[in-house]
């Protein structure tokens, strides 16, 4: 997982957590890919109806398979659409 480190700091965007690990994040997963500390959002039942209403610029919500962990078509995903809002 270490290797997720450069891939994820080079997508040229504020990385943060918004999952139910809440800070617990920062604890237990960062670590493991060797990030540092990332700001938690903590999220009400509806993210979309949230994010529409509280972020003025454009958002990518993106889910990623809990039983499979973050992959390179995750990653793929989200390069892409950072390109088409760039």
């Amino acid at each position: 997982m270490p290797s997720l480190r450069p891939t994820l700091l080079r997508l040229g965007c504020d990385l943060v957590w918004a999952t139910t690990w809440l800070a617990d994040a920062n604890e237990c997963v960062a670590p493991l890919l060797g990030l540092p500390p990332l700001p938690v959002l903590g999220f009400p039942d509806a993210d979309r109806t949230w994010v529409a209403s509280h972020h003025p610029g454009p958002a990518l919500l993106h889910t990623v398979e809990a039983s499979t962990g973050l992959t390179g078509q995750d990653l793929a995903t989200i390069a892409s659409w950072l390109h088409t809002v760039a």
